[in-house]
Order: structure tokens, then sequence, then C-alpha cells
């Protein structure tokens, strides 16, 4: 993934004189032969879950039209930004954080970066405009502010804005060429390269660091807390102590746990991979040592686990849904691709 994919230039090529120093050309693998197979079957079981999760709301969505609602529009953007991401994401990551070198040419390496950027932001930009959403629909329920074609709108400003905002790495990216002493070995580095450091922080702060995590943890926190004590303070007069109110608290329970699981996911799972770069990019020089353990392990695992949240997002958001479940239940049960369900 972008935010951790590139390293810096005299990071990558010092590594490099030192893998090849005194043996040869270096070998395919950085990782051991464990460690190689846990995090392709981490990786793989993260892509089948989300692919199969995902195509499975927008399938529901499609085929019945009782979920064709505001908030599932959202959500079925949400399940195609995950889908790219599986799809754009996962296999270059994995297969980075394997291979010791850049095997797949200049036009992947430039254009890769930028896409998982992309897909990423947009991703987490849904999840904080679903947040948006829902709070105006309890809180003015009768105003009926976002329409169809306002959601339209609100969907194609949530893949421009990282379209725009995540240029740099489409621009910075490059793949260098570097002969090996004593060898005919060309080692190949895909790295993003800035005019200074300075700007390199500056635009992880600013461009990424804000835009992909802590704006859209602020909005998500904000609005579910307001969503949150709404729902919890809301009475229906006329069944004090009855059955029916005891179902209502038991909903509401229901209602404010998932809120806080939302924000708690979106938070655990991507933190780790934001802290990881935050501590390499601004902390003192690491020992040989200890930058190997975080280039060949922490940041493998916490690149799988800001990557999880697309086959967690579908069991957050929809299957939390009865409708959801029954419509995903009938079209298994139905056993075609295409054709409306009623459910």
């Amino acid at each position: 993934m972008s935010v951790l994919h590139n390293q810096s230039h005299e990071t990558n090529y010092s590594s490099f004189l030192s893998a090849a120093a005194g043996w040869g050309s270096p070998p395919l693998f950085k990782q051991t032969p464990m460690m190689v197979a846990v995090l392709t079957l981490a990786y793989l079981v993260v892509f089948v879950l989300a692919v199969v999760n995902n195509c499975l709301v927008v399938s529901a969505i499609v085929r019945n039209l009782q979920l064709r609602t505001i908030t599932n529009y959202f959500l079925a953007n949400l399940a195609v930004a995950d889908i790219l991401v599986s799809f754009i994401v996962l296999p270059i990551t994995l297969l980075s954080n394997l291979f010791s070198e850049w095997l797949f040419g200049p036009f992947l390496c430039k254009i890769t970066g930028y896409l998982q950027a992309v897909t990423v932001g947009a991703s987490v930009n849904t999840l904080a405009t679903v947040a948006v959403e829902r709070y105006l629909a309890i809180f003015y329920p009768h105003a009926n502010i976002i329409r169809p074609n306002t959601a339209a709108i609100l969907i194609a400003i949530i893949w421009l804005v990282p379209v725009c905002i995540q240029v740099p790495w489409a621009v910075f990216y490059r793949l260098e060429q570097f002969p090996v002493p004593d060898t005919e070995h060309i080692h190949r580095i895909c790295y993003a390269k800035f005019p200074s450091k300075q700007i390199e922080k500056g635009f992880f702060v600013g461009g990424v660091f804000l835009t992909c995590y802590i704006a859209p943890l602020c909005v998500i926190i904000i609005f579910y807390s307001l969503i949150g004590v709404r729902v919890w303070r809301r009475t229906v007069s006329g069944i004090k102590g009855s059955k029916a109110e005891r179902n209502i608290n038991r909903a509401k329970i229901r209602v404010v746990r998932m809120l806080i699981v939302v924000a708690v996911v979106f938070a655990f799972f991507w933190m780790p991979l934001y802290a990881t770069r935050i501590h390499v990019m601004f902390a003192p020089k690491m020992e040989e040592e200890q930058l190997s353990l975080v280039k060949n392990t922490i940041v493998p695992i916490a690149q799988w686990l800001g990557a999880a949240t697309s086959c967690v997002n579908p069991f957050i958001y929809c299957y939390f849904s009865l409708q959801f479940r029954k419509s995903i239940v009938a079209m298994l049960k139905n056993g075609t691709c295409c054709g409306r369900i009623n459910v």
C-alpha cells in the first residue's frame, strides 16, 4: 500500500548493497519460507473474503429493490471500493513484501502506488460519508436532504478527492536499476523519490495521514457519537416497563454497539500502518537490525491489517441488517447471478 510502499532511496540502496556484498546476486525472496507461507495465506484469506462478501453486497442492492436506499447506495460504493482494494492493493502489496526487488516493470511501478492510494482513499471517504448521511437521516428524518442525485454527486466527490490529492504518488514513483557488484544481475527498486525530505514528510502528513485517517476518523467518531446519544435518549410514551420498552432498549444497545464497533475497527485496523510509517519517517535513524524487523515483519502485518478492513466492512455495515441477510440467502438459494429477488 502506498502509505508504506515507498521507502527512501538511501535506505533501499544501502540495503541492496548489504544484501549483495560477498555472495553474488541477492535472493529472490526477502522473507523466510515460513513467513512467505504465512503472509501468502493471510493475504489470500482476506482477498477471497473481501471479493466474495463485497460482490454479494453489490448484487443484493442491485437485485433487491427494497435495498435501493440512499444509505445502501453509499454501501454499494464502499463495496466497489473494497473490491478494487482487493484487486489493486492486496496482490502487489503481498508480492512487494515477499520479493527482494521490483519485478513488475516501470509502468506498474509508476501507477500502482497511486491507484492503491485512490482506492483506499475512496473506501475511507465512503465510511465518513455514511456517518454523515446516517446523522442527517436520524436528526432530520423529514428533510430528505440527500436525494439520489445528491448521492450520485457525493459518490463522484468521494472518488475525485483522492484522485486529485494522491497525484504525487504517480509523479514521484520511479523504477531504478542498480548493477550488483561482481555479477551480471541488475537489481530493480521501485520507490517514491520526492524533491526533498521536507516535501515527502509534508505530503505524507497532509495528503495521506490527515485525509485518509485523522479526518475520516474524526468524522466517524463525532457523528456516530451524536447518533448514539440521540438513539439512547429517545423514548416512546405509554410503554414504560412493558415488553415493548425492553425490546426498544435492546435495539438501542445493538445500534450503539454497532456504532462503537465501526469507530474502533476503523481506528484499530489502520493505526499500526500509520504509526509505523510515522515512526520510520520522523524517528532518528534506526539500526540495520531494527530496520529489517520493521520492513520485513511489522510493515507486512500492518499493511495486511489495514487492507483487511475490505473484508470486515460488509459484516459491520450490511450483515447486521436482516434485509441484507435475507437477500443474500435468497440469492444463494436462487443460484443465478441475475434477475430480481423478493424477500
